[in-house]
Order: C-alpha cells, then structure tokens, then sequence
C-alpha cells in the first residue's frame, strides 16, 4: 500500500475512534461500533479495549496525528480513575459504561497492556501519570 493511502487509511479510522468510539457521557471509549459507526450498548468496557485505544492514539499523536493526544488524555484519565483495584491491587477485567467495577477478575494479558499504553502515553510528555500507572501494575 503506498504511503499516502496508508496515512489516508489511519487518519479515516483514528477519526472515527476520536469521535464516535469516545464516550463523551462517561470517558473512555466505547467498548463496540456497528457497521455505521454507532456506538453498540454492550454493557461493559474492557480494560483491553481502552488500553489499545491509548496506544493507538498516543502512538498516532506521536507521529503527526496530533488531534488523537485529546483522545489519549481522556482515555487514560478513565483507565486510572476506574481500573485500578485500589484495595487488592491491579486491574479490574471490565467496568460498565459508566465506570463501576463490573468485572474484578485481573488477567495478566490486561496487564501488559496496560503497561503498553503507559509507555507510549509516556512518549506524549505525560511522565508523572504514565509512570504512576507503569508503577501500581509492576506492584
């Protein structure tokens, strides 16, 4: 695929995750979209869902796609403010929409994406609360 198309190609789907995958309600980003972009009311957000979203638009953020730090930002703030297992330790496995423990299992997998999206959320500049999150997951 030519260069060009690539770049076309990533600026169409970021958009769409920056505007219809965010949930601008309750933070985060939505868990699912239907073939026209709506959002799908599945009940429930996992934690790998919005870890891959914070790599993908910290990533993007970092090499020319500036609108997606926004999207990064926000999507971080509810994985620190919902996530973590601030009795036990860890991270939850799924919250609902809004953001209450839906599922508290922890799973390893989910784990190292979390340490995946702080590391490249680091590379926004964001040093102190990417480091925080990289911290309470290797605790």
């Amino acid at each position: 695929m030519a260069p060009d198309r690539i770049e076309a190609y990533l600026e169409q789907h970021l958009a769409l995750w920056r505007t219809r995958g965010r949930d601008r309600l309750h933070g985060g980003f939505h868990e699912r979209l239907d073939a026209k972009g709506t959002p799908l009311a599945v009940g429930y957000k996992r934690l790998l869902v919005q870890c891959r979203q914070i790599f993908a638009h910290s990533l993007a953020a970092g090499i020319g796609f500036r609108e997606s730090a926004d999207a990064a930002h926000q999507g971080f703030l509810f994985l620190r403010r919902h996530y973590r297992d601030e009795r036990r330790g860890g991270w939850f496995f799924s919250v609902t929409p809004d953001g209450k423990p839906r599922d508290r299992r922890k799973d390893l997998y989910g784990h190292a994406f979390v340490l995946l999206a702080a590391a490249q959320y680091l590379k926004l500049g964001k040093t102190a609360e990417a480091l925080d999150v990289a911290q309470a997951t290797a605790d």
